[in-house]
């Protein structure tokens, strides 16, 4: 009979209590985002961050561990009943990174910051190649589907559409902050988006 397997603190205890944090930091930041309240970035940067951290470090767990996270469909192997390093060590490893980068591609766009349509379509890739193999062998993930719809959604988005959403109280600064997205060379319009901000914090 075989003995279980001990916990590690660090994958088995730390990580998911902190994920389950960064997630309700992360969907309270949308929220306040798309409602247009201010500090909503706040809540934005840290919950992203924090959730990228967590997926990046989630890749570098034993692969022992690979099968005890809570959301892992239970793995039922079409050819051989070993555990394959392919299916519970490569590709957990390059899915945590994949998730990591879309994670911080969403929390890129939903900032407005350059280099998030890179991340997001490197983040994206990866995790439709690895969902491809994962779904052939049976060890798919809940939460990979779930950052996936995330990222392809906001992918999706216009730019322009959530400016407006996350301004729309402030129409003036709304337009001038497209202005700088579509021109991010232009000083003057840059300098004018970062008055009107404080000028928004400071009521």
């Amino acid at each position: 009979m075989e003995s279980p397997a001990q916990k590690n603190f660090l994958f088995d205890v730390l990580l998911p209590r902190v994920e389950w944090l960064a997630w309700l930091l992360a969907s309270t930041g949308v929220a306040l985002a798309y409602f247009a309240v201010p500090r909503a970035n706040i809540f934005l940067f840290f919950g992203f961050s924090t959730l990228a951290a967590v997926y990046f470090l989630s890749s570098s767990a034993p692969s022992a561990k690979a099968t005890t996270w809570p959301d892992q469909i239970e793995y039922k192997p079409i050819v051989s009943a070993e555990k394959s390093f392919l299916t519970h060590a490569l590709i957990p490893y390059i899915q945590g990174i994949a998730m990591a980068v879309t994670l911080i591609g969403i929390q890129f766009k939903l900032l407005f910051l350059p280099g998030y349509s890179t991340l997001l379509v490197v983040g994206l890739s990866i995790m439709a190649t690895s969902t491809a193999i994962q779904l052939a062998t049976n060890t798919l993930q809940r939460k990979l589907l779930v950052i996936s719809a995330l990222g392809a959604a906001v992918a999706y988005a216009p730019l322009d559409s959530l400016v407006r959403q996350f301004y729309q109280h402030d129409p003036v600064l709304a337009e001038k902050m497209i202005y700088h997205l579509q021109h991010p060379k232009d000083k003057a319009a840059a300098e004018e988006v970062r008055r009107l901000q404080k000028a928004r914090q400071a009521h």
